[in-house]
């Protein structure tokens, strides 16, 4: 039980000064989840997103891209989705003569 005190402080100190809801994100983000592990796990994988003109869809198109991830990004607006292809194309870590994103209007 003494053995585990030191643990659960730290838990207790992360889920206080977190404002996220779910501590065990944090946790797992800072503890488990690595570039390394991120681009392996995504790498040449195509992936269709959904709403990726603008927030949370346009941050995941662009993460999932400098994973190594060929995305397909889909939205309303045609002018904020070639923004958000243009964002991945200028960050392309990948062969500069494959199109490694497509977009659907």
């Amino acid at each position: 039980m003494i053995a585990l005190l030191p643990s659960i402080i730290i838990l207790l100190a992360a889920s206080l000064a977190l404002p996220d809801a779910n501590p065990t994100l944090y946790i797992f983000d800072k503890l488990f989840a690595s570039n390394k592990r991120l681009h392996s796990s995504f790498n040449g994988k195509r992936i269709w997103i959904t709403g990726a003109s603008s927030g949370i869809g346009a941050e995941l198109a662009r993460q999932l891209h400098n994973h190594g991830a060929k995305i397909i990004i889909s939205g309303r607006k045609e002018e904020e989705l070639r923004r958000v292809q243009s964002i991945c194309q200028t960050n392309d870590v990948s062969d500069s003569d494959s199109d490694s994103s497509s977009i659907v209007s």
